[in-house]
């Protein structure tokens, strides 16, 4: 049962975090550029509660729309599940690496990636820093249902619940041509597992954890 309010607090959460929940849960196809960040639909736990908590305006609101992110994940494991393509930016991959020793959510976060790469109704391509397309400031995700209409959700710090949304004209034809574009300049899946292969190898020599074995891609 999804939680909306805050009773103690008098807090609702904003319609647009809830349209974009019920959103991705009609979805057939989901699309999602994640600027510098990790994607929310494949942050673990952990990492989407060390995110939340670092943000300079953390408050109940905040941490009440995070409790939503569970939810809005059990949209990509229904059965049947949604086709979703992720361009992830190669600063974010860099960041997860780079994070300190004692970052253990870092870890999880990159094995993470790495394993949901490899299921067959996920894409995950990293967008290379030296493509020559100037990629868009704000994240997005663009969502599309069985009747082939799409909704896009614009990351937007002044909103309410951090977003806005757009269902037709310049906003949502603009957050395609994007994701169009970025694909095209990204590595290819295989390319983009090997880079996040390798950055988990990084941080688990760094941490002095076993080797990462390699596995195929199996079936979803």
């Amino acid at each position: 049962m999804l939680v909306t309010a805050q009773p103690d607090a008098g807090i609702r959460l904003p319609e647009e975090a809830l349209e974009q929940y019920r959103a991705e849960k009609a979805a057939a196809t989901i699309r999602c550029y994640s600027g510098s960040n990790t994607p929310e639909l494949l942050s673990t736990e952990d990492f989407a509660r060390l995110v939340r908590e670092t943000r300079p305006r953390h408050d109940q609101l905040i941490a009440l729309v995070g409790n939503l992110l569970p939810h809005r994940q059990d949209n990509l494991w229904r059965r049947p599940p949604p086709w979703a393509f992720f361009v992830v930016s190669e600063e974010a991959v860099k960041r997860l690496a780079a994070c300190p020793r004692e970052r253990h959510e870092a870890t999880a976060q990159l094995q993470y990636l790495f394993e949901v790469a490899s299921r067959t109704h996920i894409s995950l391509r990293i967008y290379d820093f030296a493509a020559p397309v100037l990629p868009p400031s704000m994240p997005f995700t663009v969502t599309t249902d069985v009747d082939c209409e799409r909704t896009a959700f614009v990351g937007d710090v002044l909103a309410p619940a951090g977003l806005r949304v757009g269902r037709d004209g310049d906003v949502l034809e603009s957050c395609l041509d994007f994701f169009a574009e970025l694909t095209d300049y990204s590595l290819s899946e295989d390319d983009s597992r090997a880079m996040l292969g390798r950055a988990l190898l990084h941080r688990r020599n760094i941490a002095g954890t076993r080797s990462l074995s390699d596995a195929p891609r199996p079936a979803c």
